[in-house]
Formats: structure tokens, sequence, C-alpha cells
């Protein structure tokens, strides 16, 4: 049986808990499990797939998921490895639909992923960060970027 937070709760034969580091699934099944890290870290958000989005960034990417790897260093003076920061994105769009008025609009969502030490930002502070030093921190890191790529955080949404 699974318990939730509004103590409603379920029976079933499968339960996915993919709510991350501080799931309530894991607690309530595996209180004494200790997260391993990962040595990853990410920046997550969304841009909203406006026609000045779709005028600047490649087409392809705008079809759907794509996985962008840098694979240069982030300065010249600095060799972090082969591929210093990945970035996944996929559209999410949302037909027109008359029984969903309240449906969000198109955008695209994306997350920036990297080493944990690559980042200049340490893990404990990235967790704390709002959403315009989260941007901030994206338009820094993808500085050296096709601005084709740099549109999606130029013009991300940051609330």
């Amino acid at each position: 049986m699974a318990k939730f937070t509004d103590d409603s709760s379920e029976i079933g034969t499968l339960l996915i808990g993919a709510d991350g580091i501080s799931s309530q699934v894991r607690k309530q099944y595996l209180p004494n499990h200790i997260p391993l890290g990962t040595n990853g870290s990410y920046i997550y958000g969304k841009t909203p797939l406006k026609s000045e989005l779709l005028e600047r960034l490649p087409r392809r990417a705008i079809k759907w998921m794509t996985l962008v790897v840098d694979k240069t260093p982030m300065t010249q003076t600095l060799d972090v490895g082969e591929t210093p920061l990945t970035l996944l994105l996929e559209p999410i769009q949302f037909p027109d639909n008359a029984y969903r008025k309240d449906l969000p609009a198109d955008y695209i969502y994306w997350a920036v992923i990297s080493r944990t030490d690559v980042l200049e930002t340490h893990t404990k502070q990235l967790l704390h960060l709002n959403g315009n030093e989260s941007a901030k921190l994206t338009l820094k890191l993808t500085q050296e970027w096709d601005p084709s790529l740099r549109a999606l955080f130029q013009l991300q949404d940051s609330s």
C-alpha cells in the first residue's frame, strides 16, 4: 500500500517512485537507504516555444528529443574531459484540445548535464539557486556555444 501526502492510499502491484532524492516513496519503503552520489549535476528549465525561439533554434531540435554533446574544454587553460556539458532538450507541445483549455503554452524542456566537478558552483549551492541565478549560470556555462543553441537559454523562463 502506498500512502500519499493528501492522506489517500492505493494498493497495486507496481509502484514507480520517480520523485528524486527527497522521494517520499523511498522514505516509506526504504527508510534506511542512503542515496549514492553519481558525480553528476544538472540544471533544468524550459523555454517558451514562441516565434523568436523558432527563428533561432535549429529546426531539427524542435522535432523530437535531442541530445547535444559539448566536446570542447570549458576554457583553454582547463581541460575538464571529453564531454564537459551535455544538453538534453525536448519540445513539449499540447494539441488544441477543446476539453482542456487549462493546458500550458508549448515549450521546450531542457537539461544541462555535467560532472559535478565541472560546474563552477558546488552541488549543494546548486540546490539553492533561484530561477534567475540558474538562468545566469546556464548562460555562463554556454557562453562559447553556437548562438542558435544559446537562444534556448537566452529566452528561457526563469520563474
